[in-house]
């Protein structure tokens, strides 16, 4: 639309930016070399955004390389504003909701003596990109964390410093192996935004075999269930250590098909138990410190943990927003039920974490994300320590396997495509504003994210 009375102001909107893209002055645009904004890469961009504070200062503000020119720019944006008024000039507001799926790993809240990936983001600036040979801060977290996981054992595991030294590059490659990432040594942006991920808290293994076919793991030793006849393993679940939110016959549901599909592929049966205390398999749902040595940390941090054979126990975190039905459960942080049990029943059968991104068995899980039906590399892992089911053919797999393939593809690639931010950049002749809209805080510092996924292209007329 065209005004020829008034002035137009055009507004391009920005969204779904790839995780690597940079923001910053474009070098052409630079006069004598002197740039008024930092350059930054988009995560890191959209990470300082979130965890930016209502101070009165607008984030871009905060971008800017030097405090006076920042000053200086402010006074004179007020003197234009004063104008404006004075012109009694007022420009009808059309309102502008962009909401992008929100970044699920800023929610976590980790346990004070846990590494924290959240904690780490608030150096993420520093971090992204950073190599053998740096010392940046976050560094010691990370290494906190990877410690956690399996990656610095022995006397590097107690080693909290900054330093990205040898140790550390050689447990960065081999995170980047184990979950199937780029493998460079460095802390590059998919390898930060894994590790910000929610996961299992089950410390990730090699895996038992690695090429193109099988990738699957193993606990170590390879422990399974076994006992003389026909293999039947009982299960129940908490009827103290649970959930009331979601029925208990919905959780019930859940875990019945959970335990289907592993069935379904192996000479095992699995039966629901009346009497928990006498159950092989007991499954609970717990807060923070709860008896095992591995607490849980908060929304989004670690989902839920298992124990390899025969110990039997399955938890989940009773701190997550839990769904049985993503229609009925509209939290933007609710995780599928089905999804984690059916990865915790990997462990509970022996299985290790997967590398393979389609598979049940690999580690992290994004909320509202579904991933339930076993790949091919799942069903060789377990069939390896079990034996394959007379009545299973890999046929009959490959339609609903290709299906989830397919699903978690997509998801990965919005994953990895779009930073979850809700940001809008408009481009005015000589400004630039930012437009934003957030998340409402609750209790505890939790954040529930409530939103609508609405994208406005817009114009001042």
């Amino acid at each position: 639309m065209i005004n020829t009375k008034r002035e137009r102001i055009s507004a391009a909107v920005f969204h779904s930016t790839h995780e690597n893209s940079i923001v910053g002055p474009l070098p052409e645009l630079v006069k004598d070399g002197e740039m008024l904004y930092k350059t930054v890469g988009f995560l890191d961009f959209a990470k300082s955004f979130l965890a930016a504070k209502l101070d009165g200062k607008s984030h871009l503000d905060l971008r800017r390389e030097d405090e006076c020119v920042l000053s200086t720019s402010t006074s004179k944006r007020r003197d234009r504003r004063s104008k404006v008024r004075g012109r009694a000039i007022m420009l009808p507001l059309i309102p502008i909701i962009v909401v992008l799926l929100l970044c699920p790993s800023l929610l976590a809240r980790p346990a004070p003596d846990r590494a924290s990936p959240t904690d780490t983001w608030r150096s993420s600036e520093r971090l992204l990109g950073a190599g053998r040979g740096s010392h940046v801060a976050g560094v010691g977290d990370l290494k906190r964390y990877l410690a956690r996981f399996g990656y610095l054992p022995g006397s590097a595991a107690s080693d909290r410093t900054d330093s990205f030294d040898a140790r550390f590059e050689s447990a960065v490659s081999l995170y980047q192996t184990r979950l199937g990432l780029p493998v460079s040594g460095k802390l590059d942006a998919a390898t930060l935004a894994e590790i910000a991920a929610p996961r299992c808290g089950v410390p990730d293994r090699p895996a038992a075999r690695a090429d193109s076919v099988r990738r699957f793991a193993f606990f170590p030793g390879s422990p399974r269930w076994a006992w003389p006849g026909p293999l039947v393993l009982t299960y129940a679940i908490s009827p103290a250590a649970t959930i009331d939110y979601v029925p208990r016959a919905a959780v019930a549901a859940a875990f019945r098909r959970a335990f289907a599909r592993w069935a379904r592929v192996i000479p095992v049966r699995f039966a629901e138990a009346r009497d928990y205390g006498a159950a092989d398999v007991k499954v609970g749902f717990y807060a923070g410190e709860h008896g095992d040595g591995e607490p849980f940390d908060g929304v989004l941090g670690v989902l839920a943990h298992a124990f390899s054979p025969e110990s039997g126990r399955l938890h989940l975190d009773a701190a997550e927003r839990w769904a049985v039905d993503f229609d009925a459960e509209r939290s933007a942080v609710a995780v599928d039920l089905e999804s984690v049990a059916t990865h915790e029943i990997g462990h509970v059968l022996g299985l290790a974490h997967s590398p393979v991104r389609g598979a049940v068995m690999y580690p992290s899980l994004r909320p509202r994300t579904r991933k339930a039906e076993l790949s091919a590399d799942d069903v060789r892992g377990v069939q390896a320590l079990y034996g394959s089911n007379p009545d299973f053919s890999f046929s009959s797999l490959s339609a609903s396997s290709s299906d989830t393939s397919a699903s978690a593809s997509v998801a990965a690639a919005w994953s990895s495509t779009s930073t979850r931010v809700g940001i809008v950049l408009v481009a005015a002749a000589t400004k630039l504003v930012t437009v934003n809209w957030w998340v409402l805080e609750g209790e505890e510092g939790r954040r529930e994210e409530e939103f609508s996924a609405l994208i406005h292209l817009f114009c001042f007329v």
